[in-house]
């Protein structure tokens, strides 16, 4: 396993690379300590770290098993711990603080040093009984060991120290110290770092004075007698109000009312958020893990994934009256959707649905991964979020995204009569009301969203309607229910939240064709997607990637001829069509703008790119191709460069989600494992030569620029250059000699060439 992750390491270590390198900016002060202090995660990081999981997991199936957490990682690391009765080696200090039944510790990973010790025998040569002197031999040390997880070949143990401190008080600790949930609703001023602390403390007298305080308040508790009550500890919620006016650098009189006791709220909100539910089998007969096919702790209704993909089955009535809902038989809508979410979270738990994806089921919003790039330049995320508004609707369709009701009102200060209109009661009003069907030809098809709108209806007026699924064709007056994510992005150099509308499916696939057949180029088979009556994840993986392939803009055309491409070569080919088509678009929006001719790339660029992918890793068991050799030099780090790099990992990215939501993973992968971002600056600034042929197949340049027309620019010549061969052309157009005499200075009767030469020329 070990020497797996080496090479690993060794052959990707470029998708690393920038996370050390320093992009200078010229008006960024004092950039070394800044960019030390900021350091960010390539985006491509996650999607390698997973492949090398999975990979080391199918060549060690009986040894390693993957888990994905539900929503926080460190208290389902702790709970799978004690059921496993482990350890968990880490870096995060909450592991010290998470307790649960089983759980055997945490360690440090920094504090884990392997070491291998070589025993050498110590032979002195004696010269009649004399022995020179010499320093003392130490013990070899190996040095391809050190620090780590991974230990030295047949290593069965590590030895580690336990701390014997009482673990009872460690989530309080942290909730007094601060904590990740300590300040989430504290206002200005009120943070537990300004309350308990001088503004100069550091982390690690922060956690002495409490340890201190807590513990001189339980001593005082344990010696008290019966004549001195104060210092009695009646029951934890005392202990904590003791305690925070104990820690209170302010004197309890210049707090307001009701202050104390909302710092006192806010700490045992914060103690709570390391409380673990202890896990009760409900039979003998049940494991310690997988309860349920869809989480590995938790029964279904106590897993906190499950409602994030329910929510198109919670807006159902599904029971009818007098029906106990044990007895009722599911119905056709019912199984489809719980097909869906069963599809959906098992993708997730094999590891082919990222975690950014989720964010917009469980909170509505999105984090576009940032990464190194110009602050003075538009952001890379914009040119990728129509492709984010297209997974959001899926998912929307799918499970069903955070609801956002706007309720239909009127200017004028009738609320109440708007209010009546809804329910029925006013039915003059009700023009002014949106509806929710749109009216549009009887040939737009059956609108698929038509049992979830009504079930809408009825969640948000119950009053509004018979129970049972309402035609499409119906047009009531209801709230409009309005999918939002909200999307955090760069802009300058801060982040920075925008609304953003997400259109229903239908609307899009209207966008695409109105009742307009979608096929495959599968040879005399043709899969029809009209605006679908089922849920699209439902549907065979030829409509998925035909869905797939329109949401990106292309055509069937592309579609067949990148049908002999491999999984990560398909990817790479789609993520560099949208990048150069968006910066050819954007440009001909302005085609006076130079800044935005500048933008685009060049052919060479894009050559560069693909050279920088390791294609014939897939193709060697051992790993990558023995002729590919892995670049170990440090290239020039250029503005531009970085840029380019930050674009289409971008872009690799976003098609990469897409694809996940789509159920794609298996036909259109994630090529972050075989590339190489230190190669691709070389490449581009010469520093391995020019691009050799060989580097990638004719097929995979083919699909990137087949029907493309005018998405590259001329080769960008230097000032230095263009200086120099605009001086040669003019001196070649007066003088056609000089071609032959090459750059030197024309020597005039042995003298050297310039204004010098022709002084000389003239006195001699």
């Amino acid at each position: 396993m070990g020497q797996v992750v080496q090479r690993f390491a060794a052959c990707n270590s470029s998708v690393f690379h920038f996370s050390q390198h320093r992009y200078i900016f010229p008006s960024l002060p004092f950039y070394a300590s800044v960019l030390n202090e900021s350091r960010i995660i390539p985006p491509l990081s996650y999607p390698v770290t997973i492949h090398t999981l999975l990979q080391l997991q199918s060549s060690h199936h009986d040894h390693i098993d993957i888990h994905f957490a539900d929503e926080e990682g460190d208290p389902y690391a702790v709970e799978l711990a004690g059921r496993l009765g482990a350890y968990v080696v880490a870096n995060d200090s909450d592991f010290a603080i998470l307790n649960t039944e089983g759980y055997r510790g945490f360690i440090p990973l920094q504090s884990m040093v392997w070491h291998a010790l070589v025993d050498e025998e110590m032979t002195h040569e004696e010269y009649d009984e004399w022995v020179p002197a010499g320093k003392r031999k130490r013990p070899a040390r190996n040095p391809n060991l050190g620090r780590g997880i991974i230990p030295p070949p047949n290593t069965t143990s590590c030895p580690f120290f336990v701390s014997r401190n009482p673990i009872t008080l460690l989530p309080l600790l942290g909730a007094l110290a601060g904590n990740d949930f300590s300040n989430q609703s504290a206002g200005a001023g009120k943070q537990v770092q300004q309350i308990f602390f001088e503004q100069r403390m550091v982390s690690s007298a922060r956690i002495n004075r409490v340890s201190t305080t807590l513990r001189s308040i339980l001593s005082l508790a344990q010696k008290s007698t019966g004549k001195q009550a104060k210092y009695h500890v009646d029951s934890v919620m005392d202990l904590i109000s003791k305690t925070v006016k104990a820690l209170l650098i302010r004197s309890l009189d210049s707090l307001g009312s009701g202050e104390v006791e909302e710092i006192v709220e806010r700490v045992v909100d914060s103690t709570l958020q390391y409380a673990i539910p202890k896990y009760e089998p409900t039979s003998e007969s049940d494991s310690n893990l997988w309860p349920s096919p869809l989480c590995a702790l938790h029964q279904p209704d106590l897993c906190p994934m499950l409602p994030l993909f329910s929510r198109n089955i919670a807006a159902n009535e599904w029971t009818q009256d007098g029906t106990q809902e044990e007895d009722l038989v599911p119905s056709a809508e019912f199984v489809k959707l719980d097909a869906v979410r069963n599809t959906l979270m098992q993708a997730y738990r094999a590891g082919q649905l990222s975690p950014n994806i989720l964010n917009c089921l469980n909170s509505g919003s999105l984090w576009p991964r940032l990464f190194l790039e110009n602050p003075d330049a538009e952001t890379t995320a914009k040119m990728t979020r129509p492709i984010r508004m297209w997974y959001c609707a899926i998912l929307d369709d799918a499970v069903g995204l955070p609801e956002i009701v706007d309720e239909v009102m009127e200017e004028s200060e009738q609320v109440s009569d708007d209010l009546e209109v809804v329910s029925g009661k006013d039915d003059e009003a009700e023009e002014e009301l949106v509806d929710v069907v749109e009216s549009g030809s009887e040939d737009e098809g059956p609108d698929m969203l038509a049992p979830l709108k009504g079930a809408l209806r009825r969640l948000h007026d119950p009053n509004s309607g018979p129970t049972g699924p309402p035609s499409a064709d119906a047009t009531l007056p209801v709230s409009v229910k309005q999918s939002r994510v909200t999307e955090y992005y760069r802009r300058g150099t801060r982040v920075v939240d925008e609304t953003v509308q997400i259109p229903s499916l239908s609307e899009l696939l209207s966008e695409i064709s109105k009742s307009e057949l979608l096929h495959t180029s599968a040879p005399h088979t043709h899969h029809y997607v009209k605006i679908p009556s089922q849920p699209l994840l439902t549907r065979t993986p030829d409509v998925r990637l035909a869905v797939f392939y329109r949401a990106l803009s292309e055509s069937d055309d592309t579609l067949r001829k990148t049908k002999s491409l491999t999984p990560e070569q398909l990817l790479t080919a789609l993520a560099l069509r949208w990048l150069l088509r968006f910066l050819r678009d954007k440009a001909a929006e302005n085609p006076q703008s130079k800044e935005r001719q500048q933008e685009r790339w060049t052919e060479k660029e894009a050559r560069c790119l693909l050279s920088a992918f390791d294609w014939n890793v897939s193709g060697h068991a051992n790993g990558s191709d023995p002729s590919y050799e892995v670049y170990q030099g440090y290239p020039p780090i250029l503005n531009r460069n970085v840029q380019l790099t930050s674009q289409i990992l971008q872009c690799l990215d976003s098609v990469h989600q897409l694809a996940e939501v789509l159920l794609l993973s298996d036909r259109v992968s994630s090529p972050a494992h075989l590339f190489s971002g230190r190669r691709f600056h070389a490449y581009l600034t010469n520093d391995l030569g020019p691009v050799p042929v060989d580097t990638f197949s004719g097929e995979l340049w083919d699909a990137c620029v087949d029907g493309l027309d005018d998405v590259f620019v001329q080769e960008r010549i230097s000032r230095k250059e263009k200086k120099l061969k605009n001086h040669q052309s003019q001196n070649a157009v007066d003088n056609p000699s000089k071609l032959k005499q090459g750059n030197a200075p024309r020597k005039i009767n042995d003298r050297g060439g310039g204004f010098y030469g022709l002084l000389g020329d003239v006195y001699f």
